[in-house]
């Protein structure tokens, strides 16, 4: 017996070692680009911080500030959380740096702990260890998806507590559809589907009444956090899923699903050997649900398709914990074992592979398997520019437009000039059409005036150091127009061209 007991020991304190050792390796996964970069990764830093600070002016929640029209499409529920950390003194840049470095590792954890208590704790284990062969989900921390991630922390905590049939599950579920448009809408459409699934056995549970009622009211509550921003924010995302299919739908900025395939294929083996082999356990759980919708709307290309395998990616990580340990436990043959050694090792190989190009600000592999993956969740700026942006918003009247001349910069400058108006070609709320943006940088004098005279108010171009090496000769003659006057900041010129100036 003694014996036993040393040998459970043992045991346990092996589970726990290594535990640690992956939560430190995700650590060091998601943690790297702060030493390795000055900035954060990715296209929405600059946008979030603006959106963080412009609802922080509204106070208590639902007092909305005055926001660009862009940004009323964007759910609420993240910025209720934000403006009350800011309130209390937070700096809105933890909220784009350690804290947001932070967020994938502490979603891991989560789902870890709670596939343990579901499962048992080696499937737990394991779920920390797909998540760091997943790069689906370094793609999305990359890109910045805040609210993604934070519905999914709220969507996995509200499966948990509606599985031991407790109503509170009802306070993360309303928050996982207040969070994010289409976590919510996995959320929801997983919820009902189970619960088709189980009336007919459960209708006359008392229990699974009340929930029911309960999940209704979370629905109700969800959406109260949309009341501000109705239009934008829900009636005109309805619409594009009701109306965008298939060539129509626009595929959203996330990779193909063609890389995955080719980077991560034993993930996605696991995962989906896994899901299938859960049938044999349960049938309609709110979390096989959950993997399905996202793969309807991937394989159906509704819109933003692509970016729905973030989601089929995170909801099949259990699953493909629980397909490894079947596959272990079942298959007892040194062959078997060593043969999902080498999978797993192959697997870790092709995901690092992928990843550390975004590790460093120059390739460290051969240039072909760079342009095989580019690393294109590095910084879309530098920190020059940035604090070239920072002295900008100084020299610069509250109302000023800020017109970028590329589309990398304006995510930036919307970020730190809060008081201007902010646009670049294709994005934000753009004075012109590509076609008309082509012409002014483009054009001839006489017809850049033409443009220029339909600005109203003082007016900018921002010249970044980007628009000059991609322009190279037009940049420098576009720069010699006569309606652009020099100011004390090497990247600011004038507009004086315009109706207002």
């Amino acid at each position: 017996m003694e014996e036993q007991g040393n040998a459970r020991h043992a045991y346990n304190d092996l589970i726990s070692i290594v535990a640690a050792a992956l939560l430190a390796l995700l650590t060091a996964k998601y943690f790297w680009p702060l030493a390795a970069f000055d900035l954060p990764l990715g296209y929405d830093p600059g946008i979030y911080r603006y959106l963080f600070l412009k609802h922080a002016e509204g106070f208590p929640p639902f007092v909305i500030a005055t926001l660009d029209p862009w940004a009323k499409e964007h759910s609420l529920g993240i910025f209720t959380f934000s403006t009350i950390l800011l309130r209390l003194g937070i700096p809105v840049e933890w909220l784009i740096g350690w804290l947001w470095n932070l967020m994938p590792v502490a979603l891991a954890a989560t789902l870890a702990g709670l596939t343990a208590k579901r499962e048992n704790r080696e499937v737990g284990i394991l779920v920390l260890f797909m998540a760091l062969l997943s790069l689906a989900q370094y793609d999305g921390f990359a890109s910045m998806y805040w609210k993604t991630y934070l519905s999914f922390l709220f969507c996995i905590l509200a499966f948990h507590l509606l599985e031991r049939r407790s109503v509170w599950f009802l306070v993360p579920g309303a928050l996982a559809v207040a969070c994010h448009h289409q976590t919510g809408v996995i959320f929801a459409l997983s919820l009902v589907s189970w619960w088709l699934v189980s009336f007919r056995t459960m209708y006359r549970d008392p229990v699974w009444r009340f929930l029911s009622v309960a999940g209704v009211l979370m629905g109700l509550l969800g959406l109260l956090w949309y009341i501000p921003v109705w239009n934008e924010g829900f009636v005109h995302l309805l619409q594009s899923v009701l109306t965008m299919q298939g060539s129509t739908a626009p595929g959203g900025s996330f990779p193909p699903l063609s890389v995955y395939v080719r980077i991560t294929p034993i993930l996605l083996a696991f995962g989906l050997l896994g899901w299938f082999l859960s049938f044999r356990r349960e049938k309609g759980s709110v979390w096989q649900f959950a993997v399905l919708w996202s793969a309807v709307f991937i394989v159906f290309r509704l819109v933003f398709y692509r970016r729905f395998f973030l989601q089929l990616d995170f909801f099949l990580l259990p699953f493909a914990a629980r397909g490894l340990y079947d596959l272990w436990v079942e298959g007892k043959s040194q062959v078997v074992r060593i043969a999902l050694c080498a999978l797993v090792i192959i697997q870790s190989i092709s995901t690092a592979y992928a990843i550390m190009p975004r590790w460093f600000p120059f390739c460290p592999f051969p240039s072909a398997h760079c342009a095989w993956y580019p690393p294109t969740q590095l910084p879309t700026t530098t920190i020059d520019v940035l604090d070239g942006i920072r002295e900008v918003e100084a020299l610069l009247p509250p109302n000023a437009l800020v017109l970028s001349l590329e589309p990398q910069s304006a995510p930036w400058l919307r970020g730190w000039l809060l008081e201007q108006r902010v646009a670049g070609p294709g994005i934000f709320t753009s004075p012109w059409t590509y076609e008309q943006w082509e012409e002014v940088i483009l054009g001839t004098t006489e017809k850049r005036a033409e443009f220029f005279h339909m600005l109203d108010g003082p007016a900018y171009f921002f010249v970044s150091p980007y628009f000059l090496e991609h322009y190279e000769e037009s940049a420098k003659k576009f720069l010699t127009d006569p309606c652009l006057e020099k100011t004390d900041h090497m990247f600011l010129r004038h507009i004086t061209c315009t109706s207002g100036a």
